[in-house]
């Protein structure tokens, strides 16, 4: 963005619009962020007009408000968030960011930061972590210090302060120079030598504070010559606030009453106030106009309002509370099309209504505020309620506690909010998924299932039915429940006459799921992920189209298209980080570690791994830590050293008895620790766990493992097993969930477990299909491995693989 050459006369701050100038031009690839502080009428608000004036691209601008709507001034600058995933505020604003400077440079005022909820907040710290997008800049402005504590504005500006990129300005009272200066602009007749003499003469009057010398200015400017106005200044009030009464006594009482409706109301609409006035719109435009005359008033883009919250104050105080009651009543009884929840709060409380509208008023508010993500601000909002046996509320106060990581306390709540919630098959729905901001963790969650499964036999509309099927799949198949009737139901519902291209994408991605750990091969399930991901796009649903690149992302992978994959990657990524997901964001890190593995990079993959740890434990991701303990697992596993991580491996397997891999994985590392004993009766728990139950969370990673130990145990029933589950598909490469670790060619463990079976012709086969792939893949640690058993078979005596063992005759 060009420096700013200001069309509006400015005095003073020559140095700060140099400041923002710089800002502005010192990086062309990235936006920047500068933020304004100051107290109370000390120009910020000026400069940023100011700014606008000069800026030569698009100019949009926002303000907040006291106890406005969650990101009133981001929607003001930027229009209305969509509802649901889509609307979620960092990569709402991001993206409208985007798109604004898709068309060239764009600045972005915001004004009043300091009044700002949380989630407008966190819109604006999480640019900053994530990057503005370039051509743009984003020019706040904040009061500092405040007579108000503003614990959120303090610690977004800790968390801003912590960054390079932000700039922050802070604007002082103006010099006495400048006050002259401001002099000889509003007294354009006086001659020099005069025009100094009354500057320093405002100077003494005023000190340098921009409002009270530009109030001040109003008074003297009417007045006839300096003589007039050297009398005049020792009659106006010295203090600012005496100074605003005093211009107030000026009015008539119908401008002083339109004056007053706007200052207890603002902001409001001007249809609205000429309503509550019960008057002719233009008539009360008029009015305000001629306020204006007297520096009350000035107009913006076409709309009247006070000049500064200084004066807003004064003219509130100087109505008496029954006035404030019986505006806000007329308000009330005026309602706009664009008036939401908070709007009609703020006035239900201006009109000291009886407790139960005002409870009603802030459990809506609060519902809306959840649904914006100012979830600190919903939770107020809805305790504050104090509505008992209301399922609206109780719902929606669970929500915005597990928003808030509050679990425990979210599901006590919604378990007992979800019996009562019947009636609203939205409600139900709510309840029984909860709020999910981090996305799934490969645990499951045991109290939403036993809420899922309650709401399972509560008669739902087809929409609601669909929604709760998906979340119910899912939570059944991470706890190892088979229920393929559910399966059957969505598909159903898919293929109706009618149904909308949301539910046959979504049910799609539910099919290619299914599908990842099970024996299709893998060009099939490669096809099918790109159907699935075909109709995701046509969606335009950020949610689905984001599950259904995964899981193409993890097809290819599985397929051995390592250059797909990576692209998939590279766009999951931005689009992870597009629209805030944690959980993926996370994910896509953790593919870099999996490769390094994959071609024998250790030490670099060690690195990788523990900057994805890292990351995850950031963005507060549950599976971070347990993903790393697997990259320590199947490294130790390929380079021979499993024994040494046995107790890890012992005590995931106790953790997690819903996932057999970890037995698998136990049994490997007892083997390589010469603990025959222990190492068989942990692969016989791998196979009455698998046995016992639907999962097949890891499954394929686990049946290699598995031939591993059998090899090495002579365990003919789980090579078996691994034969039957785990065909030797010659192009697919078996992945750990979505990529998180790679295990090599599905086909060197199908040839293993061949080798144990004693089938060499067979093995044979097998690994030599292994090898070419990993070959063609440049992985050299599996390349080696299909060597060694190929030399095993064919009767050389070299040392096995993957801590197998001595070659048995």
């Amino acid at each position: 963005m060009a420096p700013p050459a200001s069309r509006r006369r400015l005095v003073g701050r020559d140095e700060q619009l140099a400041a923002i100038a710089r800002a502005a031009t010192a990086d062309p690839t990235e936006g920047r962020l500068v933020v304004v502080e100051g107290e109370a009428g000390i120009g910020k608000s000026t400069l940023l007009a100011a700014v606008r004036d000069a800026a030569p691209g698009q100019v949009v601008r926002g303000a907040w408000d006291e106890g406005a709507t969650p990101l009133t001034a981001w929607i003001e600058a930027l229009g209305v968030p969509p509802t649901g995933p889509a609307g979620a505020p960092v990569p709402w604003v991001r993206r409208r960011l985007a798109e604004l400077a898709a068309d060239g440079p764009v600045l972005v005022t915001l004004d009043d930061a300091h009044r700002a909820d949380s989630a407008s907040l966190g819109a604006l710290t999480g640019l900053v972590r994530q990057g503005l997008p370039p051509d743009v800049v984003v020019l706040v402005a904040a009061r500092v210090p405040d007579v108000v504590v503003r614990a959120d504005w303090s610690a977004c500006r800790a968390d801003l302060a912590r960054h390079a990129e932000p700039v922050f300005l802070e604007l002082a009272e103006l010099s006495p120079a400048a006050v002259t200066e401001l002099v000889r602009a509003r007294f354009t007749s006086l001659p020099d030598e005069a025009a100094g003499r009354l500057g320093e003469l405002v100077t003494r009057h005023a000190g340098g504070h921009p409002l009270h010398v530009a109030a001040l200015l109003d008074v003297l400017v009417a007045q006839p010559d300096e003589a007039a106005v050297t009398a005049v200044v020792g009659k106006v009030p010295p203090r600012l606030r005496a100074l605003f009464d005093h211009q107030l006594a000026a009015l008539d009482p119908a401008a002083r009453r339109a004056l007053e409706a706007l200052a207890v109301l603002r902001p409001v609409p001007t249809a609205a106030l000429a309503a509550v006035l019960d008057r002719p719109g233009l008539a009360v435009l008029d009015d305000l106009r001629a306020a204006a005359s007297l520096g009350l008033t000035a107009t913006d883009r076409d709309v009247v309002d006070l000049r500064h919250e200084l004066i807003a104050a004064a003219v509130r105080e100087a109505a008496p509370p029954a006035v404030h009651q019986e505006l806000h009543r007329a308000r009330l009884g005026c309602p706009q099309p664009e008036d939401d929840a908070y709007v009609r709060l703020r006035h239900v409380l201006g009109a000291g209504l009886p407790h139960r509208e005002v409870a009603l008023a802030r459990r809506d508010a609060g519902v809306l505020a959840y649904e914006r993500r100012a979830l600190a601000e919903a939770l107020e909002l809805l305790e504050a309620a104090g509505l008992e046996d209301d399922p609206v509320l109780d719902v929606h106060r669970g929500l915005a506690l597990a928003g808030l990581g509050r679990i425990e306390d979210a599901d006590d709540l919604l378990d007992a909010a979800l019996a009562r919630a019947g009636a609203d098959p939205g409600l139900v729905v709510k309840a029984a998924v909860g709020d999910e901001a981090l996305g799934r963790t490969v645990s499951g969650d045991r109290r939403r299932l036993a809420r899922l499964h309650r709401a399972e036999t509560v008669a739902l509309p087809p929409r609601e039915r669909f929604e709760l099927l998906v979340a119910l799949l899912r939570e059944e198949s991470l706890a190892g429940v088979a229920r393929p009737e559910l399966v059957d139901e969505i598909r159903e519902r898919a293929a109706e006459v009618g149904a909308s291209i949301e539910v046959r994408a979504r049910a799609r991605t539910l099919e290619v799921r299914q599908l990842v750990e099970g024996p299709e091969p893998a060009a099939r399930r490669l096809d099918l992920a790109g159907e699935a991901l075909d109709l995701a796009r046509r969606t335009g649903d950020p949610t689905i189209v984001l599950d259904a690149t995964e899981l193409m992302l993890t097809a290819a992978l599985g397929a051995g298209e390592v250059d797909r994959a990576l692209a998939l990657r590279d766009t999951l990524a931005v689009e992870a980080r597009r629209w805030h997901r944690p959980r993926l964001i996370w994910a896509t890190e953790v593919l870099e570690s999996a490769l390094l593995l994959a071609r024998g990079a250790y030490d670099q993959a060690d690195a990788a791994a523990g900057a994805s740890l890292q990351l995850g434990q950031e963005l507060g991701v549950g599976d971070a830590l347990p993903a790393f303990g697997v990259h320590l697992m199947i490294k130790a596993w390929m380079t021979g050293t499993a024994d040494s991580l046995g107790d890890l491996a012992e005590g995931a397997a106790t953790e997690n008895p819903t996932i057999p891999a970890w037995a698998a994985a136990a049994a490997v590392a007892r083997a390589r620790g010469g603990d025959r004993q222990r190492a068989s009766a942990l692969l016989a728990s791998f196979r009455d766990r698998r046995a016992a139950t639907a999962s097949r969370l890891f499954d394929r990673p686990a049946l290699c493992m598995a031939a591993s130990a059998a090899f090495s145990l002579d365990d003919h029933e789980t090579a078996r097993l691994v034969r039957s589950e785990l065909p030797a598909d010659p192009d697919a490469v078996v992945i750990l969930g979505y990529g998180a670790v790679i295990n090599g060619p599905a086909a060197l463990f199908a040839g293993i477990a061949a080798m144990t079976l004693g089938d060499v012709g067979t093995a044979r086969t097998d690994v030599a299909a292994a090898e070419k792939l990993a070959t063609s893949l440049g992985w050299t640690p599996w390349i080696d491995a299909a060597r060694r058993v190929g030399a095993v078979l064919d009767g050389d005596d070299v040392e096995l693989p993957l801590g197998m063992g001595e070659k048995r005759g």
